[in-house]
């Protein structure tokens, strides 16, 4: 579900042992690549800011870095839906006001989010690596 309560949860599960910071970031990008709604990808963005800010507050940067690039990645596939886009900038500012990131990032991620080229199955298509038959 998407409560709060079950957000912190998650959350605090995927802190427990920050080596697998990456392992976890790979599956939050894939399964957001696979959202079908806007509200399923504003959780997976909830569930990221989440894990991003208790990362910062135990000042463990893991987290931080394993989630630059999923960011901008995921970015380009909420474009077009217009209902969660203010909920997201609004998330973007936060970590500029608390200097979650750095500005210069946050600033493209912004910049990122407003284009408004590049339809979600575009972004999708030019984001996911070929896979190995074998």
């Amino acid at each position: 579900t998407d409560t709060q309560a079950s957000i912190n949860s998650l959350s605090q599960l995927c802190l427990q042992d920050c080596s697998h910071a990456p392992a976890i970031v790979a599956v939050w990008r894939e399964s957001f690549q696979k959202a079908q709604t806007g509200r399923r990808m504003l959780t997976l963005f909830y569930v990221a800011n989440d894990v991003i800010q208790m990362s910062t507050a135990k000042h463990v940067p893991d987290f931080l870095h394993a989630w630059k690039p999923a960011l901008e990645h995921a970015v380009p596939l909420v474009r077009s839906e217009t209902d969660i886009k203010p909920k997201i900038e609004r998330i973007f500012h936060i970590w500029m006001e608390r200097r979650i990131y750095p500005k210069p990032f946050v600033e493209r991620l912004l910049t990122s989010l407003k284009a408004t080229s590049s339809l979600k199955a575009d972004a999708a298509a030019a984001s996911v690596p070929a896979r190995d038959p074998r």
